[in-house]
């Protein structure tokens, strides 16, 4: 699923949940709510006990706020300043972990907090888009998962820096520079008779699986919305609904065209999957120590995933 701009998120105050994420929630679950906005509120009218964690005072505020007096007597949430890696262990375990923040991965902590078959979702950054991803292990073998739920495309911007957990959202983050063009950035025409522009976000979070050289690329003749580019040293090759662009006509940018345009055709072949078809394993990377994220990677259409919900 494919949320147009301008959609509710879960991070604004006034919105109720998206239908993606709404379909989670069980009348059972106990949830943790990690990170900025006041979703803990509208998953406190499904769930049977929610604990939210947050980075700043305002932010508990803003949710006590949004409790209103009958909430906030009721303790419908218990909202707390904290570190948003270590989660909530004093009120652990939880069927659900909801992550309103875009996050590089899945902290170890959260895991750690899931009661069996628990689950956590989190929008998971992935080439400048952070799509909606569910986690959790498999029913055959027991090895975290993720599945896209949906992907927002007024939420593209750069991933977390390194050594950082998460974006604050919904304040818009701006896309990453692209190598700066030596001339004007050449257009070579439409990506395929066939493609349709509504398809864009699933063409780009599937190259963005395909290749971690896709990131998130502002181009300003072609538009003011943020893209996707694949992006090697000062060459880069831009992929927008309107077609493809290339830097420059260095020798190295026309091989990344080469490149682009054969993902695009893969793409087209395959019928064109949509992001919420796209799945992928979560784990350590292999040197990586106790404390460090789980990240999401080999991202596939072709790997059916049973999760617990």
């Amino acid at each position: 699923m494919t949320i147009p701009h301008g959609s509710p998120t879960p991070t604004e105050e006034a919105a109720g949940l998206p239908e993606f994420l709404a379909a989670v929630v069980r009348p059972g679950d106990r949830v943790l709510q990690i990170g900025p906005g006041t979703a803990a509120v509208q998953l406190a009218q499904r769930a049977r006990r929610v604990v939210s964690v947050h980075s700043t005072l305002a932010d508990v505020e803003a949710v006590r706020a949004s409790l209103g007096p009958r909430g906030r007597s009721a303790d419908a949430v218990d909202a707390q300043v904290g570190d948003l890696f270590e989660g909530r262990p004093d009120a652990a375990p939880y069927d659900l972990v909801v992550v309103t923040a875009g996050v590089r991965g899945i902290s170890p902590r959260w895991l750690d907090q899931l009661a069996p078959g628990g689950v956590v979702v989190a929008p998971i950054a992935l080439g400048g888009l952070h799509p909606w991803v569910l986690v959790g292990p498999h029913a055959r073998d027991g090895l975290l998962y993720g599945r896209v739920l949906a992907v927002d495309p007024s939420d593209a911007g750069p991933p977390p820096a390194d050594g950082q957990l998460y974006v604050t959202r919904p304040a818009p983050a701006e896309p990453a520079e692209p190598p700066a063009a030596t001339t004007a950035p050449l257009w070579l025409g439409p990506l395929s008779p066939r493609f349709k522009p509504e398809r864009y976000v699933d063409l780009w979070a599937w190259l963005a699986g395909q290749d971690d050289r896709f990131t998130v690329a502002g181009l300003d003749i072609a538009g003011p919305e943020p893209g996707c580019a694949l992006v090697v040293g000062t060459s880069a090759v831009y992929v927008r609904p309107d077609g493809i662009w290339m830097s420059d006509a260095e020798p190295v940018t026309i091989t990344l065209t080469d490149i682009v345009s054969d993902y695009v055709r893969r793409w087209l072949i395959q019928r064109q999957p949509e992001a919420d078809e796209m799945t992928c394993r979560v784990d350590r990377p292999p040197t990586a120590g106790p404390d460090e994220l789980f990240v999401a990677a080999g991202w596939t259409t072709a790997r059916p995933v049973n999760l617990p919900r």
